[in-house]
């Protein structure tokens, strides 16, 4: 719970640039220092009051690396975007997201709160596995047997979501062909 702080600030001219000057008293400067040396971080309650234990969307997609405006593996981008099914369910203050049937995959999605600025609260996690519609599939990895690293932020437009940008190594397949990219968008929302 942030605390508030009261810093009592003196305005005076000096006499040397007739611009006002701020003072305030040692005991003051310690006590702001001491309250303004937290990160913001926002409470991870802020995430699960959003985003509630449930059946969810998740959106996604592969995207091409900026530099090279393609994926690894191919001179054109498919674009193999999908929607599957996933079940939410909370480990203490990590959102768990999970494909929720066979048919969806075998995906796993793990997001924590890692902060926040300016009202916004910004997520991190990882996921890892593959998620499936119908003969389109995703595969979320680092290249290995690892994690994708996925960052994000919380929407509060209603219904709430939470979407963002995934680094990692993701391998699409569908009827248009296969392909491997550096880079996905995803996007959590409500059933």
């Amino acid at each position: 719970m942030p605390i508030p702080i009261l810093l009592r600030l003196d305005a005076r001219f000096s006499p040397l640039s007739r611009r006002p000057t701020m003072r305030c008293g040692v005991a003051t400067a310690l006590i702001c220092l001491l309250g303004c040396s937290r990160s913001p971080v926002a409470p991870a309650s802020a995430l699960e009051s959003a985003l509630p234990a449930g059946a969810y969307w998740l959106s996604t997609e592969p995207l091409v690396s900026p530099q090279t405006l393609k994926c690894a593996d191919s001179d054109r981008y498919i674009g193999a975007a999908l929607r599957t099914n996933v079940t939410v369910v909370y480990d203490g203050d990590v959102l768990v997201a999970k494909s929720a049937t066979p048919q969806d995959g075998d995906l796993e999605i793990r997001l924590s709160v890692s902060g926040s600025r300016f009202g916004v609260v910004f997520v991190s996690g990882t996921a890892r596995g593959t998620a499936a519609e119908g003969t389109a599939t995703l595969r979320f990895s680092d290249g290995g047997d690892g994690a994708a690293t996925l960052a994000g932020a919380l929407s509060p437009e209603s219904p709430p979501n939470v979407s963002g940008d995934a680094t990692g190594t993701f391998s699409a397949e569908s009827i248009l062909g296969r392909e491997t990219c550096p880079y996905a968008q995803w996007r959590l929302d409500a059933r």
